[in-house]
């Protein structure tokens, strides 16, 4: 999955990433909006924690485009 800034993204409904420290269990399931990628670490937007993301804790929105 190539993400860009901007992009949705949804986390995962059941994933248990360390990074995220315990608040960041909340947004499981939530669809968010990447504010920024640094390297491999992604922020996101509607995150005022400004925990840091990884690609695999996001799960595919498949979103219909016509």
């Amino acid at each position: 999955m190539k993400l860009n800034v901007g992009d949705k993204v949804r986390v995962k409904r059941d994933y248990q990433g360390a990074h995220w420290g315990i608040d960041g269990y909340k947004y499981c399931g939530k669809t968010m909006t990447i504010r920024d990628i640094i390297g491999s670490q992604i922020y996101l937007k509607e995150d005022p924690a400004r925990y840091y993301w990884l690609e695999s804790d996001f799960e595919p929105l498949n979103l219909w485009r016509g």
